[in-house]
């Protein structure tokens, strides 16, 4: 994400999460990331707003370079790497469900 332009409002959003160290966070009311949707397509998953207001459509175009939704704060080849890493945790859990344990 990338910093604050005004010193005094990345001062107010560092007093209230002082993690994001002037960066965009999106965390005042968290609408933004409320309004995240996930749908999976086999082997892909999508991202997709549900709500649209002024400022969130003024942070999507924002958010958006070289025709990707870095919205996350991660590019799709982290975003990749996460799955391949959650891979074998993802299919235990899922042969569990499968098999009727918890």
């Amino acid at each position: 994400m990338p910093r604050y332009r005004n010193p005094d409002y990345a001062n107010f959003k560092v007093s209230i999460n002082p993690a994001n160290r002037g960066f965009w966070d999106l965390r005042v009311s968290g609408e933004y990331y409320r309004g995240i949707d996930v749908s999976i397509f086999g082997s892909k998953v999508f991202f997709k707003q549900r709500f649209s207001n002024a400022k969130i459509d003024w942070l999507h175009d924002r958010l958006i370079w070289n025709g990707q939704n870095q919205a996350l704060g991660i590019t799709d080849e982290q975003f990749y790497d996460v799955q391949l890493k959650n891979k074998p945790k993802i299919k235990v859990r899922l042969e569990n469900i499968i098999n009727g344990a918890s």
